[in-house]
Formats: C-alpha cells, structure tokens, sequence
C-alpha cells in the first residue's frame, strides 16, 4: 500500500468509526490496516486514531488530517477522472444517500440498473430522514426532499412532492369524507412523530392563507410505513407525502380527500458538490437517475 492508501484509511476509519469496518472497504485484512496506521502513526509521530474494542475515533490530529486527506482524494480522483475522459469504464465507490421510503422504493431500483450496466462499480446507499451530509459524511451525492441546503451544492430538480390526507374507501364508508378541515376532528387521524414530536398539519386555505391544525391522533408512530399500512386497514386518516402512497392510490387501498386545501409542493433534488471534475461515476449516475427518476412512479400522483 502506497501513502494515498493511508490517507484513505484514516478517511474510512472516520467514516465508519472501525478500523475493521474500514478495512473491509479497502478490500484488506483488518491486520493489514493494522499496520498501515501504525506505521503512519511512527512516522507522524502522533496519535491519529483512539482505538477500543468497541469503536476507533480520531484523535484532535487525527481529525485535522482527515480533513485535508478528503481534499486530497478528491484532489487525485479528480486529476485522474479529468486526464481519463470517458474511455474508462466506471470503477470505484459511490456513495449515495436518500429518505428511507423514497431511497427503497425509487432509488435502489433506480441503482441495480446502474450497477447492471457497470460490473467493476461499487454503489453504497445510506437511507435516513436525517439531511445527508455531504461534505463530512463522506457522500458523493444525496436526494433531499424540500430544501438544497447548502450553497456550495449542485442542485438538479427531478419534480416535487406534497403532504396529502388519505384513509381508505372502506373507512370513507364508515365515518363519511370531510369536506373541510374543521370536520377534520371528528375523524380518527394517524400521524407520524418525528425527533420532536408529532408536527403540526398546515392546509393552504382560500385567499391565500394558511390554517395550522394540531393533530389529536388516535395512533402515533415515528414510520411511515406503518402509518400507511394503518391507514390502508381503515384505521382512520393520514397525513404523508404524496410519493409514500402513489401505488395504494393508483391500486384503490387509499383515497385522497381535502387535496385543495394541500399545501405547496416541496421540491426533490438530487445534490451533489459543486466542483470543476465531478469523478465520472458520479457524473454519469446523476445523469442516469435524473433520467429514470423523472419519469418515474415517484411524482405520478394519482387525483
């Protein structure tokens, strides 16, 4: 191993925080990068990563490389990229993250057909609701749902999403549709928690204002999923993004109701760093997801 591959130990060692874990994506025994950090720790003279049995973080020297180790990296992956053009195939990690019912049910199919096309390429997905982070969580892109976020980022706009009342026919039939959200609190409501609690339900209304609804939810859950799930057994109503439940729209399990008091859409962008040479793998899969996310399932939202 040559004195990049050091830099890039110490990289995944902070991405991972394992040496173990960083070995297995360098392809190398978890001895041999072992000895690697020992050997680049001698000769620095410094401890660059507090090791335990159960986790390895970097120390205050080890995270002041790290930082400029990324730099460099991407300094040398973009020099190569540059001086290779497209004849190359596609090689490497690209590391991509996204919302987890948007990344599992659009991307990851959108990234097999990649992968199909592109057998030396290594793709990892990262699915969280927490914003991606993109210059220290070591991504090389991220779809976002509403805002881009940080300036320095390409933003590229593949359609927009909208929070949407559904419950199913059956529920409809038993406790009547609301015809305005008034009549919302006569109804069994499902609602989504999130790391601060249950949010409020905003409906755009006539004039241009907008009312605030406090949900007094039957049944609470910090999923998605499992509200939908709920909502298709005719439990009651729920408030979720459109693009969660365009399948049990368009299959009949749900129906929407109030959809002229929804509120304004909210844009979905994959993002990715706004550099001269964007590595060709990067390059190229924006490219392709744009093309089949756009016209994908994800933003044909059924009436």
């Amino acid at each position: 191993m040559d004195r990049l591959d050091e830099l890039r130990l110490l990289v995944e060692v902070a991405d991972t925080g394992s040496l173990a874990a960083a070995a297995r994506r360098m392809h190398c025994s978890a001895a041999a990068a072992t000895r690697l950090l020992n050997a680049m720790e001698a000769r620095l003279g410094a401890r660059l990563v507090e090791r335990t049995t159960r986790r390895s973080v970097p120390t205050e020297a080890g995270r002041r490389l790290v930082e400029q180790a990324r730099k460099l990296l991407q300094g040398y992956r973009d020099a190569t990229d540059a001086a290779t053009g497209d004849a190359v195939c596609l090689t490497g990690t690209l590391r991509m993250g996204a919302p987890l019912v948007f990344g599992r049910r659009y991307v990851a199919p959108v990234i097999a057909d990649f992968l199909s096309a592109h057998a030396d390429l290594r793709v990892e997905l990262q699915l969280s609701n927490a914003l991606a982070d993109l210059r220290d969580g070591g991504l090389d892109v991220a779809l976002r749902i509403g805002t881009a976020g940080d300036a320095e980022l390409v933003a590229r706009q593949l359609g927009s999403v909208r929070h949407v009342l559904v419950g199913s026919p059956g529920y409809f039939e038993r406790a009547g549709r609301p015809r305005d959200v008034d009549q919302l609190a006569g109804h069994a409501l499902l609602a989504l928690t999130h790391v601060d609690g249950v949010r409020d339900w905003v409906f755009a209304q006539p004039g241009g204002a907008w009312r605030t609804l406090k949900p007094q939810a039957r049944f609470v859950v910090n999923q998605a999923e499992t509200v939908i799930e709920a909502a298709c057994a005719g439990q009651g109503i729920a408030r979720v993004l459109s693009y969660q439940v365009v399948g049990d729209i368009e299959a009949g399990r749900l129906e929407r109701v109030l959809g002229d008091c929804e509120p304004t859409p909210q844009p979905v962008n994959l993002v990715y760093p706004g550099r001269r040479f964007l590595p060709q793998r990067v390059r190229r899969f924006v490219d392709f997801a744009i093309d089949a996310l756009r016209d994908g399932p994800a933003f044909r939202l059924p009436p």
